[in-house]
């Protein structure tokens, strides 16, 4: 679809120039997001540009590298034709800190450390957002450091995530937050509080995502794709891996406190700096965007989940390639190790 809304614009003369370049830089972004996440979970994927049948319908994997160079390539052009201002006042539509961001990620996944910090502080630094100092405040729709969110479908309904994860006096029949995460945080986390509720059923507790909090009817929350402090993390990790330890823990500090913490201890080395980040976030951003996975993947610790998980295999890290797949297109063999 973003590949068929990039070729239409290409010859479409009677849009103005300025919507042609907005609209591509969107679509841009989104294929660079959706291929990403692609990448992340299976490997070596097919890439294409092009919507022409004759050639996708006979795709070979590309190595990951080379996705990953066409990624930096795409949101670098998303970039230049998207502007810093936002086209509508509720953030619904994405502007150019957005992409930014996005390439920051996929900079601190290919190790570049430099690169991740300098893209991330863009974002960060902008005068565009304001950090929200207010956990109770961070999913409500009008805060200042929201970069990107989608408004519900209808009008008034709640988000996606809100009705997701919504039980109430019965025992959970989809998700409830595992035990592990909930003994992870403090008492005095404000997000334990405010972000988490327990449900009781039949003498046993447990607890629900609450971060978005209004059914129906909604009118004060729609759902975030992505917030000022995953910009913050991307700058703290990038500094730590340069050995930056102090000044990437102002980024992080500034996230635990907000949640009524101290401040990580002084003179931390990088790996134990690391590993706070890598629990802070998982804290912070739990049920959002299944970042959890990806960081653990990114850091070399997917095998912690051999302690959650008992069926946990290491070839689990790459996801198989969907049997419907192979069968439509043969020369997506071979199927990835272990599946």
């Amino acid at each position: 679809m973003t590949n068929s809304i990039v070729e239409g614009l290409e010859g479409a003369s009677a849009i103005p120039l300025k919507d042609r370049q907005r609209i591509t830089g969107t679509a841009l972004l989104v294929r660079s997001m959706i291929y990403f996440n692609l990448q992340r979970l299976f490997g070596d994927i097919p890439y294409t540009e092009t919507t022409d049948f004759k050639i996708n319908k006979s795709l070979q994997r590309m190595p990951e590298n080379e996705v990953l160079n066409h990624i930096e390539k795409d949101l670098q052009k998303s970039m230049e034709m998207l502007a810093d201002e936002f086209q509508n006042a509720e953030r619904l539509y994405p502007n150019r800190k957005v992409a930014q961001l996005v390439l920051a990620e996929v900079y601190l996944s290919r190790k570049k450390w430099t690169e991740a910090e300098q893209m991330g502080k863009e974002v960060v630094n902008s005068p565009l957002y304001t950090f929200e100092e207010d956990v109770k405040k961070v999913f409500l729709k009008t805060g200042k450091h929201i970069l990107w969110q989608m408004k519900p479908q209808n009008e008034n309904d709640g988000t996606a995530e809100a009705l997701l994860y919504y039980f109430t006096n019965a025992a959970p029949s989809s998700y409830a937050l595992s035990t592990d995460l909930m003994t992870s945080f403090s008492d005095t986390d404000l997000r334990k509080q405010y972000w988490t509720l327990p449900v009781s059923f039949n003498g046993q507790t447990w607890y629900r995502a609450y971060k978005y909090k209004s059914l129906d009817p909604n009118t004060t929350e729609y759902s975030i794709i992505f917030r000022l402090e995953e910009g913050y993390c991307i700058v703290a990790e990038a500094m730590a891996r340069q050995g930056k330890i102090a000044a990437a823990a102002v980024y992080l500090n500034h996230i635990r406190q907000r949640a009524g913490l101290a401040a990580v201890a002084t003179g931390l080395t990088q790996d134990m700096f690391l590993n706070e980040l890598l629990e802070e976030k998982r804290r912070e951003f739990f049920t959002e965007k299944g970042q959890r996975f990806f960081d653990l993947k990114r850091m070399d610790k997917l095998d912690r989940l051999l302690a959650v998980k008992p069926n946990w295999k290491s070839y689990h890290r790459i996801w198989p390639i969907p049997l419907n797949e192979l069968l439509l297109n043969p020369n997506l063999n071979p199927q990835n190790e272990g599946y």
